[in-house]
């Protein structure tokens, strides 16, 4: 039997790579460097392959080259967001705005504008490695002004965070205390980020902050009223349970979504005020 559910998951994965890419150039390169990845993920991976890089075309987006680190983790953050649809939304408006904490190389964002072709989004991301990949992957979006990047993460604190890698590029957490394997961030609460770029309302607050969603719920909340929707990816049982507790007392109701319920990712939206 699970022989029979990995060999059906594996045709669902090349069914979506071939209507995903735009050419059968980008299609073999997704399924070869998949399997090179998969291959070296069972053993360690030196840290020196992370830099390698590949690229291909979404039928998505014409015209358009998406880089993927083929050893860094990018195509499992590419597969949970294309393929598994981790942050599907349902009736959502076409023009919002959004903040993408957590941005990564920038996937989620292309697939908020896919999704929402007029959408304003806001990323911020700690990571200087992942920042040079989220430019990349996002440079015409950015040159149009419909993206704004911003190299930082959050925390409870304006300041500096050591940032401590895992690994993975995707995994890299807020530490306070130095390493070796850290370096030193730029943070903003969510309050100053939101006074230093965010003008108005946010429509939907995305986060995948590795833990640090602790930190900010833990804190001052009030920067709250300005969302009306929040996906969140917890990280403990401990931040999820006080999360949901904080999000509920401030109108907040969680929202079950069925693409999402084998994943980590919970939908908030904010309760419509009575009018009188």
């Amino acid at each position: 039997m699970k022989g029979l559910h990995r060999l059906k998951e594996a045709w669902n994965k090349a069914v979506f790579c071939y209507t995903v890419t735009k050419d059968l150039s980008s299609f073999l390169s997704l399924i070869w460097f998949t399997k090179l990845y998969r291959l070296r993920k069972k053993s360690t991976i030196d840290k020196s392959y992370q830099e390698n890089y590949f690229s291909i075309s979404l039928a998505a987006f014409p015209g358009k080259k998406i880089f993927l680190r083929t050893y860094a983790g990018d195509i499992d953050i590419f597969y949970e967001i294309f393929f598994t649809e981790i942050y599907k939304l349902d009736e959502i408006s076409d023009d919002v705005v959004v903040i993408d904490a957590g941005a990564n190389v920038g996937f989620a964002a292309l697939y908020f504008l896919n999704k929402m072709s007029n959408a304003t989004v806001y990323c911020i991301e700690p990571d200087p490695d992942n920042f040079i990949f989220l430019q990349k992957n996002l440079k015409a979006e950015i040159k149009s002004g419909q993206i704004k990047t911003v190299l930082a993460g959050l925390s409870d604190k304006d300041g500096f965070m050591n940032l401590q890698t895992n690994g993975l590029k995707y995994n890299a957490s807020l530490v306070k205390t130095p390493s070796k394997n850290s370096i030193e961030v730029n943070t903003y609460t969510v309050e100053t980020f939101l006074k230093k770029h965010v003008p108005g309302r946010v429509n939907i607050f995305k986060i995948d902050i590795e833990g640090a969603e602790e930190s900010i719920f833990a804190s001052d909340i009030s920067w709250l009223k300005k969302i009306d929707a929040m996906l969140i990816e917890f990280h403990s049982e401990k931040i999820q349970k006080m999360c949901f507790e904080k999000l509920l007392l401030q109108n907040f109701y969680f929202e079950p979504q069925i693409k999402r319920e084998n994943t980590d990712v919970f939908m908030f939206r904010k309760k419509q005020e009575r009018t009188q």
